[in-house]
């Protein structure tokens, strides 16, 4: 995906929703995987998107868990979503190696 934008889904539950139930161009048998509590949109350049999320260093959140999922936004050559797609989904637990 040389074009696009990548949705960055974080959340505290997981789940299981198609995601062609809720966005139309969304590829069949994608899935959204985290409930997304939060939101973050990142560009896509030459097919790589970098994000970084930043814990603040209290031991309060020491063995919190949370979940984060990518779910890409395909680009046409006029701006249009061409494709919606989804990644693996990830559990975190803060502070642990």
């Amino acid at each position: 995906m040389p074009n696009g934008i990548a949705g960055v889904v974080s959340g505290f539950l997981p789940t299981a929703l198609l995601l062609d139930s809720l966005l139309p161009q969304a590829l069949p048998g994608c899935f959204l995987v985290v409930w997304p509590d939060w939101l973050d949109a990142v560009p896509v350049v030459a097919g790589v998107a970098q994000y970084q999320l930043a814990i603040p260093d209290s031991t309060a959140l020491a063995g919190v868990v949370f979940y984060r999922q990518v779910v890409p936004f395909e680009l046409g050559p006029t701006g249009d979503i061409a494709a919606i797609t989804s990644s693996n989904g990830l559990v975190l637990r803060i502070g642990t190696f």
